[in-house]
């Protein structure tokens, strides 16, 4: 323990009553350190799949205001609640757009029995 309080001393710019602090912390909880590394490891896979699926459109604030709102909570909890965030935070196409599609749709298959018809 004398060799991570001289190594934290001279590598941090946390005082000696910090360092032991942090040692003692580490020996006494030993896993605490490790969950901490998991949640964030998790958080990051989850924004990254937000970038991924929500691109340009993605608020980097809203996304952390929906991750802190759930308070507390188990690792997959957190996930399934991200992913319904991400879907729900999708653009949804404009009605005008969806009805150009429609009329795309419908004049493509109208086309070959008009031309049937018409002999075009």
């Amino acid at each position: 323990m004398e060799r991570a309080a001289e190594y934290l001393k001279e590598n941090t710019a946390l005082s000696n009553a910090s360092c032991w602090a942090q040692i003692e912390r580490y020996v006494r909880w030993p896993g605490q350190a490790c969950s901490y590394k998991i949640g964030e490891l998790k958080i990051k896979e989850i924004r990254q799949r937000a970038e991924q699926e929500l691109g340009a459109s993605l608020s980097i604030p809203e996304f952390h205001k929906a991750l802190l709102d759930l308070g507390p909570c188990p690792l997959q909890l957190m996930e399934d609640e991200m992913n319904k965030w991400i879907e729900s935070s999708k653009p949804v196409e404009s009605a005008a757009h969806q009805n150009m599609c429609c009329h795309f749709l419908f004049i493509s298959l109208l086309l070959p029995v008009i031309s049937s018809i018409y002999q075009l």
